[in-house]
């Protein structure tokens, strides 16, 4: 059913500030992963620099001191990340609150269930451990390089900074900086489109029929196939609840769908906004009749 462009500002406006919400976040976060990645890249430098011998007798104490300092750059990445996570997820399920109170429809719901958050919070930390593992490898090579005489302290050096300083290109970053950007930013616009979701799967109990369409940042960034889905699941042309999303390949649930292909779930920023008919037409017969009145 159209919306009427009163109620459609009116809700637009709750939308965004949700929408800034989470993308400030995102940004925050991002940030505070490559301080701590910056950090990481400092101490194994000085680590490398201070080595006096590269000798077997020697090598491992050197890789256990870059092997910790890799792991405590993991641990604060994924303690940071995760606390964001909880943060964005609740800001998910307050977005759906808020359309209804939009449409001037009080919820009243229980608070949402956190088994998905604690899943998606697990496997941010999977890939947490990836990318750490990956850098470890790398490093671990390179000392052993310098040890054979492959490579010299210098030269390893130079391919040891590739994984554990962020370097950015007018493309954005790419290595280790890259990762950890990518990991941040899909984690946290999953966690509040999971919010988001949940939320809108506790309303179809209590109100069945509900309605989802799918909504893009509006930005050049945007992928083509998330584009196309703009418009063929535009606002007014909104899905069931229960119908997935056809975005490239892949059936979505919700934008950032983890059982989507990768292409079209890392990195996504789009939202999928959840609406009952019942609910716009009878705010549009009561805003009708204020008028008339009026």
């Amino acid at each position: 059913m159209p919306i009427s462009q009163d109620i459609r500002d009116r809700y637009k406006k709750r939308l965004e500030s949700y929408f800034k919400k989470v993308d400030d976040l995102s940004k925050t976060e991002i940030d505070k992963s490559i301080q701590y990645l910056e950090g990481m890249g400092k101490k194994i430098r000085g680590e490398m620099s201070k080595s006096t011998s590269f000798r077997a007798d020697h090598l491992k104490k050197l890789k256990e001191d870059v092997g910790n300092h890799i792991t405590e750059f993991k641990d604060m990445m994924v303690k940071s990340v995760q606390k964001t996570q909880g943060k964005s997820y609740n800001d998910g399920t307050k977005s759906t609150d808020y359309l209804g109170d939009a449409f001037k429809i009080d919820l009243k719901l229980p608070a949402v269930s956190l088994e998905q958050l604690l899943l998606a919070q697990n496997f941010t930390e999977d890939l947490a451990v990836q990318l750490s593992d990956e850098v470890r490898r790398k490093v671990s090579r390179a000392i052993n390089e310098v040890a054979l005489g492959i490579k010299t302290p210098i030269e390893a050096m130079g391919e040891i900074e590739k994984w554990v300083s962020p370097v950015k290109t007018p493309k954005g970053f790419v290595g280790s900086a890259y990762r950890s950007e990518m990991i941040v930013r899909t984690a946290v616009n999953r966690a509040f489109d999971m919010g988001a979701r949940a939320r809108a799967d506790q309303v179809e109990e209590t109100q069945p029929g509900l309605q989802k369409w799918w909504l893009t940042a509006g930005d050049e960034r945007v992928r083509p196939t998330h584009f196309e889905a703009g418009i063929r699941y535009s606002e007014d042309k909104p899905i069931d609840l229960n119908a997935p999303f056809h975005v490239g390949g892949s059936r979505l649930m919700y934008p950032s769908d983890p059982s989507g292909a990768p292409e079209e779930v890392i990195n996504c920023r789009c939202r999928a906004i959840y609406v009952h008919p019942k609910w716009v037409s009878e705010l549009d017969r009561k805003e009708k009749a204020k008028k008339k009145a009026s």
